[in-house]
């Protein structure tokens, strides 16, 4: 992944997380079609998955984290949590 999209991610993550945090890997991820995803992983071994796709798509991302943030109310299933659907441009 280029630097400066290296360096967005990390200042997503640092509003989000701890302004002290490092990124040590950015990984592609397979297996979806629609948008761009990557595993990243912070310097002290914890991983987050990262979904990207055009900013006119926002609404689609802020609907799966309601539906994520449901099933997670509902303790009937295992979800991951959201820490944020943004747009950056």
């Amino acid at each position: 992944m280029k630097s400066s999209s290296t360096d967005l991610i990390l200042s997503m993550l640092q509003q989000h997380l701890d302004t002290g945090i490092a990124i040590a890997r950015v990984d592609a991820a397979s297996g979806g079609c629609i948008n761009q995803t990557s595993t990243v992983t912070l310097a002290d071994g914890s991983r987050y998955f990262l979904k990207v796709n055009q900013a006119s798509l926002l609404e689609m991302f802020a609907a799966e984290a309601d539906g994520l943030n449901a099933i997670r109310a509902s303790s009937s299933l295992h979800a991951p949590g959201i820490l944020a659907a943004a747009r950056t441009r």
